[in-house]
């Protein structure tokens, strides 16, 4: 990283959980020929960790959470990162707006939604943002609350991100994206009116409560 960015100019950067861990201990990056980049997701929140106070990683188990608390970590170690952000696990239900709606009602019953009003970035992969941030602009919309894209693929610094060997299974997962999109608009999407019952929990409360 270049040196005169090693600040803190995030104070949360919410990180989507693409996949478990697999038995190599890595990420999948394709799925079904269907490219999904979880190992540049993981390596890309890695190379960027010393820009961030807190990384909200969110995803739909414990487990999943869990492996990417641990993964960041034993990396944080390993490039011997200064500095290193808190991180905070979310358990949601295991789709994007789950993951969204978790973040805003773990927020919201523990009373820190004023963590919001700083500078906070949406992680994910290229293919996955925009309907992130359609999602969020519905999900987020009675909260004062600017998220900013964050691409995984444009953040990378340790390795070349995998989307370019890829291109066709890329390719196949952006059409199914702009699917999801298109069914947002036409309020046709799975579970998009939901506003009750969703799953959500803070495992790690104690760093949560302790944030100013």
């Amino acid at each position: 990283m270049n040196q005169d960015k090693k600040y803190k100019q995030y104070d949360i950067v919410i990180l989507f959980c693409a996949s478990e861990i697999n038995i190599d201990g890595q990420f999948d990056e394709i799925v079904k020929n269907i490219y999904l980049g979880g190992q540049v997701r993981m390596d890309a929140a890695v190379d960027f960790a010393e820009r961030v106070k807190i990384y909200f990683i969110v995803g739909g188990s414990e487990k999943k959470v869990t492996d990417m608390k641990s993964y960041l970590e034993k990396q944080f170690e390993t490039y011997k990162l200064q500095d290193c952000p808190k991180i905070i696990r979310i358990k949601s239900d295991p789709d994007t707006t789950g993951n969204l709606w978790a973040v805003k009602l773990v927020l919201q019953k523990n009373q820190k939604l004023h963590l919001l009003t700083g500078k906070v970035g949406l992680m994910t992969n290229f293919y996955h943002l925009p309907r992130v941030m359609r999602f969020a602009a519905d999900i987020f919309k009675d909260i004062n609350v600017n998220f900013i894209p964050i691409s995984s693929e444009a953040v990378i610094t340790r390795h070349l991100s995998t989307y370019s060997t890829y291109q066709n299974a890329f390719v196949a997962r952006v059409v199914q994206d702009i699917k999801g999109l298109r069914d947002w608009e036409d309020e046709n999407y799975n579970k998009q009116t939901k506003v009750d019952d969703w799953c959500y929990e803070c495992l790690d409360k104690d760093i949560l409560i302790g944030l100013e």
